[in-house]
């Protein structure tokens, strides 16, 4: 958009530092493996377009679901954890999952979201699958660096294979992290925002 009234326009996208959760190890292996989200309660209403299909393959699969940041939360038929937020704590609680997941609706809004949770979720090692909306279809590469799904049979099919496949699982997290190291990491970005507020008058 903003190249057409400037040409010169550089992208610095959302970052994080990769320092943060060098500390710790992703849970790559836990039992039960634990599926997880981070968020805020205003975004936790995002959760319910995909209860049906953790309920489901909580019928097949032990797993349970780790939920950062929420409030008052219910999803019957899913063995719900709710951990409270904090800066202090917050790489920790996202290195103690197995699975990442990210699911929005597909609308103006979301479209304009940085997808900062995934890319946490990629910096720690976690492998993620989330909706292909907006931005997390740069940040993931479908089936090499993650899951993208689209509609309630893809997040079923793609979460039972992160579920079932730990060779899976371990790609993914040393692909995501290095996705984070060379695109989405502040040490990374630093030298690409020097130059642009350098380079141009």
């Amino acid at each position: 958009y903003a190249q057409r009234f400037n040409p010169q326009v550089v992208v610095v996208p959302t970052t994080v530092c990769m320092a943060d959760f060098q500390e710790f190890e992703p849970n790559l292996t836990a039992e039960p493996i634990v599926i997880g989200w981070i968020g805020s309660p205003s975004t936790q209403h995002y959760l319910f377009m995909i209860a049906e299909c953790l309920k489901e393959l909580h019928k097949k699969y032990d797993f349970v679901f780790r939920v950062i940041g929420a409030q008052k939360l219910n999803l019957p038929g899913i063995p719900l954890q709710l951990r409270e937020w904090s800066l202090k704590s917050e790489a920790q609680e996202i290195a103690s999952l197995t699975i990442g997941i990210m699911p929005l609706p597909d609308d103006a809004w979301t479209r304009g979201k940085g997808g900062y949770k995934l890319i946490q979720y990629l910096a720690a090692g976690v492998p993620a699958c989330a909706s292909r909306v907006g931005v997390n279809s740069e940040i993931i590469q479908d089936g090499v660096t993650g899951f993208l799904a689209s509609s309630t049979a893809e997040w079923y099919q793609k979460l039972e294979t992160l579920l079932t496949d730990s060779n899976l699982r371990r790609q993914f997290s040393r692909r995501g992290r290095q996705v984070v190291r060379d695109k989405y990491s502040l040490e990374g970005n630093y030298q690409r925002w020097y130059r642009s507020v350098t380079q141009f008058p």
